[in-house]
């Protein structure tokens, strides 16, 4: 039962970053984030990956299986390309 627990903690955690990351995606698509150069906005990308590994690492959750991750994996890929880095497709067979 405390697996569980966890796990819904872990994706709560996951959801509430992923909500965070939708909204500074759309403050760059809108025009409202107030920063001036593109190394900020990479900067702040590299900062939600770095919460998201982080948060994987310390729970030793697999992100696959967390449904606010897959729920909102578009967003991801999207903060990855801005900071810079990849998240890397995992080949389900089924």
């Amino acid at each position: 039962m405390n697996t569980v627990a966890t796990d819904v903690q872990v994706d709560q955690a996951v959801a509430y970053l992923g909500d965070a990351a939708r909204t500074f995606l759309a403050q760059i698509h809108d025009g409202t984030l107030t920063i001036s150069d593109v190394r900020g906005v990479h900067d702040i990308a590299d900062e939600y990956m770095h919460r998201l590994r982080e948060l994987a690492r310390s729970t030793g959750a697999a992100l696959d299986a967390s449904p606010a991750y897959n729920a909102n994996i578009t967003n991801w890929r999207a903060v990855a390309r801005l900071a810079g880095s990849a998240i890397k497709e995992t080949n389900k067979a089924g």
